[in-house]
């Protein structure tokens, strides 16, 4: 089994808007207080337009940040999902769940080809979402 650390992918992404969503993702989480299961997720839509919410407990199976998020995208209609950026409260970045990934394709299938950024061993890099759930 492959590990997202060690994953090596030469998909192209936006330095800008990692920056921008890395700068989202510290400004949410900077007055929480949370444990090791708080997280912020960040989504950059097509239409270049950033969302963002705390997850207080990422291991909830309710996952209500998460859906009231994409709630928000389908009420503005802006569900395409161009960048998804998942920071723990320790600042680290990380892959979100299954579900979510999940829920983001069923929210759009084209969400499938948003990329997904992660830290692997040679920093920063991107994979689809759809590549994530194989």
């Amino acid at each position: 089994m492959r590990t997202f650390f060690a994953l090596k992918t030469k998909m192209p992404y936006d330095p800008h808007v990692l920056e921008h969503m890395k700068k989202t993702a510290t400004e949410l989480l900077c007055d929480v207080e949370g444990d090791a299961h708080t997280q912020a997720i960040v989504l950059y839509s097509a239409t270049g337009n950033t969302y963002g919410t705390v997850v207080k407990d990422a291991c909830s199976r309710e996952m209500t940040e998460e859906k009231s998020m994409l709630a928000g995208l389908r009420a503005a209609g802006d569900t395409q999902i161009r960048y998804l950026l998942c920071m723990w409260l320790d600042g680290g970045v990380d892959i979100p769940s299954l579900a979510f990934r999940r829920m983001t394709v069923e929210l759009d299938p084209q969400n499938a080809a948003a990329l997904l950024l992660v830290m692997t061993a040679e920093g920063t890099s991107a994979i689809s979402v759809g590549e994530t759930m194989k």
